[in-house]
C-alpha cells in the first residue's frame, strides 16, 4: 500500500515538471556529503497488537500531499526533501502531512517495552540496556504505577480481551469443546492453578472432561497480557512458567497467535493434536477476527500438523459471565437494549502514547515530542481530527473515513464521536505557533466540538 500511494503523489509532481526531470537526467552528480533531511520521520515502537494497523494509518499519512519538493527547471535539486514553496491551502487535504514526514513503526516488542524505550529518550536518561530513537508508544494497555510524568496516552480505538481455546483438533473434539462460558471467578482460579483451589482440569468447569487445563501466557512486556492478569490475576504467568518448567513444552509465546503453540507442541509432545487440544491462551478481539480462521490453517495461517479441510481444526475465543466479546459488549458500559446481559468484562482502549512534558513535577528523563510527532499521533493531531471534510486526492474519500476503515479493517473498534476529549489533562497537545512546527495545522478541539479520541495523562 505505500509504494503505490507513495508513486501516485510522485508522479503527480513528476508529470508538471517533466523538464525538470529531463534537466537533471544529464547532469553530473556533485556530492558532498550528506545533510540532515528538512522532513522528519516520525518512530513508533512498542506494541503486537497495533503494529498492523499503526503501519496502515502511516501509510495513509504518508500518502498525503505536503509541500511542494521539486525546483523549478534550471536550478539544482536539493536531495533532503525540503519545501520548495509551502503546501497549497487550496490543496484538499492541506494541513494533514503539510512537511512530506514519514511516519513509521519499529518492529514490536511489546507494550510496557516501547513505553520504556519512550521513557528512555531524553540525553539525561540512564538506560540499563541499548536504546534505539523513538517518537511514540504504541500500546494495548492503559496507563499504570511506574509510568513516568509526563505521558500522554491517546485512545482512538477500543478493543476486549478473552481467554482462546481450541474445540476442535484433526476434526475430533478436544476436552474442552462444551465450554463456552467461563466466570471471572473460574478464570482466576485458573489462573491460580497449582495454588491451593487453584482450577487444573477441565473438568472442574461446566462442559469440560477430564483432562489437564495447560496454562499458556503471553510474553513479558505484552499489553495483551497486563491487560488480562489485571483483570484475572497476576498468577497466570506464574502458573505459565510453572508448567513450562515441569514439561517439555514452553508455555510463554508471542501474543495473538497460536503459531509457537503449535509448533512447540508438535516438536515436544507424544500426542500433539491431544495436548493442544487442552490449552487456555488469551487473545485480542480485534486480532482475532481477522487472524482465525477454520480449516487447515488456524490463527495467523498456521497449519496443525495433520489438519484437513474435511477434518478441520477449530480455535475460539470464549464468553465471560454469559457475555461475549462483540462490537456492542466492547462498547457497551451498562445493561441495555444492545447489551441485555451487560458489557464484555474485559475491555480496553487502545493507545499511541507521546511525551508532553511540561509541569516542574514531570519527569526529566521524558524528552518531549516533536511537533511532526504530536501531528501524527496526539489528540490534536491526524489520527483524533474531525477531518470529515478533509479528501484523500488520491481516492477521492474523505480521510476521516479511511482513518476508521483501517481501524475497522484491523478488528478494532473506532472510537464514537466525543466531546471534551482531553478534559482533565493539564497539558494537551500545543503546536508552535512560529518558527519550527508551525506549518502543522492543529486542530484545537474546543469545547463541544467533537473529535474521535480520548487522552489521558500521567501527569
Amino acid at each position: 500500500m505505500l509504494s503505490l500511494r507513495k508513486r501516485g503523489r510522485v508522479a503527480a509532481v513528476v508529470a508538471g515538471a517533466g523538464a525538470v526531470v529531463g534537466s537533471l537526467a544529464l547532469a553530473a552528480p556533485a556530492f558532498a556529503g550528506t545533510s540532515p533531511a528538512a522532513n522528519n520521520t516520525i518512530i513508533g515502537s512498542g506494541s503486537a497488537t497495533t503494529y498492523q494497523v499503526m503501519t496502515s494509518l502511516g501509510d495513509l499519512f504518508n500518502g498525503l500531499p505536503g509541500c511542494n519538493m521539486i525546483v523549478a527547471a534550471g536550478s539544482p535539486q536539493p536531495l533532503n526533501y525540503s519545501c520548495q514553496a509551502p503546501a497549497n491551502p487550496n490543496t484538499a487535504s492541506f494541513g494533514e502531512n503539510p512537511s512530506n514526514d514519514v511516519a513509521m513503526q519499529e518492529p514490536p516488542l511489546g507494550s510496557s517495552n516501547g513505553i520504556t524505550q519512550l521513557e528512555n529518550q531524553a540525553p539525561t536518561s540512564t538506560p540499563p540496556v541499548p536504546v534505539a530513537p523513538s517518537n511514540f508508544a504504541r500500546s494495548s494497555r492503559a496507563l499504570k504505577a511506574g509510568d513516568l510524568a509526563g505521558l500522554n496516552f491517546v485512545s482512538y480505538a477500543k478493543d476486549g480481551v478473552s481467554w482462546f481455546h481450541f474445540t476442535e483438533i484433526d476434526g475430533k473434539p478436544t476436552a474442552s469443546a462444551n465450554v463456552n462460558n467461563l466466570t471471572s471467578a473460574q478464570l482466576t482460579a485458573i489462573a491460580n492453578g497449582h495454588v491451593a483451589g487453584g482450577i487444573t482440569n477441565w473438568n472442574q468447569v461446566p462442559g469440560g472432561i477430564n483432562a489437564p487445563i495447560l496454562v499458556f501466557a503471553a510474553q513479558a512486556g505484552s499489553g495483551t497480557e497486563s491487560t488480562w492478569e489485571s483483570a484475572v490475576g497476576a498468577n497466570w504467568a506464574l502458573t505459565a512458567i510453572k508448567e513450562s518448567k515441569t514439561g517439555t513444552t514452553n508455555h510463554v509465546v508471542f501474543e495473538n497467535e497460536d503459531r509457537q503453540i503449535i509448533q512447540a507442541t508438535s516438536t515436544n509432545s507424544a500426542n500433539p493434536s491431544s495436548y493442544i487440544g487442552n490449552i487456555i491462551f488469551l487473545f485480542s478481539y480485534g486480532k482475532y477476527t481477522v487472524s482465525c480462521t477454520t480449516g487447515p490453517k488456524v490463527c495467523g495461517g498456521t497449519p496443525m500438523p495433520g489438519t484437513t479441510s474435511s477434518k478441520p481444526t477449530k480455535a475460539v475465543i470464549g464468553q465471560i459471565n454469559g457475555v461475549a466479546p462483540t462490537t456492542q459488549t466492547i462498547l457497551c458500559t451498562t445493561v441495555g437494549p444492545t447489551c441485555p446481559k451487560g458489557p464484555f468484562p474485559v475491555p480496553r482502549f487502545i493507545y499511541n502514547i507521546y511525551a508532553n512534558s511540561h509541569a516542574a513535577s514531570d519527569s526529566p528523563a521524558l524528552l518531549p515530542a516533536t511537533p511532526a510527532t504530536l501531528n501524527f499521533v496526539s489528540e490534536a493531531g491526524f489520527i483524533c481530527k474531525p477531518n470529515t471534510s478533509v479528501l484523500d486526492p488520491v481516492t477521492g474519500l474523505s480521510v476521516r473515513s479511511e482513518i476508521t476503515a483501517t481501524i475497522s479493517g484491523a478488528g478494532f473498534i473506532p472510537l464514537p464521536s466525543v466531546t471534551n476529549e482531553d478534559t482533565g489533562v493539564n497539558f494537551p497537545a500545543t503546536f508552535p505557533s512560529t518558527g519550527a512546527g508551525s506549518q502543522y495545522k492543529q486542530w484545537d478541539n474546543p469545547p463541544n466540538k467533537p473529535g474521535f479520541c480520548m487522552v489521558t495523562s500521567t501527569g
